[in-house]
């Protein structure tokens, strides 16, 4: 394991979470971990995970470990150490507490009321998906537990404020500037 630290983006479905690390992922400088999944892909060309059968070649090395709607999503302690921002859930930050180092890892939750999840997610999976991902989260995410950051994502405006936040929370953590090299 590494010194690095590594953005935890906790949130409920169609808060913004993937659309906020996909926004701040710069090059070599800040990536977003793709964690590996047993869940079926969504589309041909759907990026941000590794699509894996099970996860017996990898339990022994994972750092983060959770079960979302039956599937298996994680990340290896070399993943973590090699990614700046991750998308997890509460599960997966409880999971990477007893696994990594105290310090390791920032906590931002991304919060977004009921109704505004529900127009981003129909307008992308559809009306009845929406509605099951409603339904799912309400018991996981009823609570902001843990949180060293929350971000308020309820309109065009606050995504554009979110990831502003999120830049200049990197600058803090990662030490470099935006469009600042690296010297490696």
């Amino acid at each position: 394991m590494t010194d690095n630290k590594i953005i935890c983006l906790v949130g409920a479905s169609g808060s913004g979470k993937t659309t906020i690390a996909e926004a701040v992922q710069r090059g070599d400088e800040i990536k977003v971990l793709p964690s590996y999944t047993t869940r079926p892909m969504r589309s041909p060309d759907e990026t941000g995970h590794i699509f894996v059968d099970n996860f017996d070649e990898i339990r022994d090395e994972l750092a983060a470990y959770t079960v979302f709607n039956g599937y298996e999503y994680g990340a290896t302690h070399e993943q973590v150490d090699a990614h700046q921002i991750y998308v997890i859930d509460p599960s997966g930050v409880e999971y990477m507490q007893k696994t990594r180092p105290p310090g390791s890892f920032v906590v931002v939750w991304i919060t977004a009321s009921e109704n505004a999840r529900f127009k981003r997610m129909e307008a992308t999976r559809g009306r009845e998906k929406a509605k099951e991902r409603i339904e799912h989260d309400r018991e996981i995410y009823d609570n902001i537990v843990g949180a060293d950051y929350l971000l308020v994502n309820e309109t065009d405006d606050d995504l554009g404020q979110c990831i502003i936040e999120m830049h200049e929370l990197c600058k803090e953590l990662f030490g470099r500037k935006e469009g600042e090299q690296s010297n490696a």
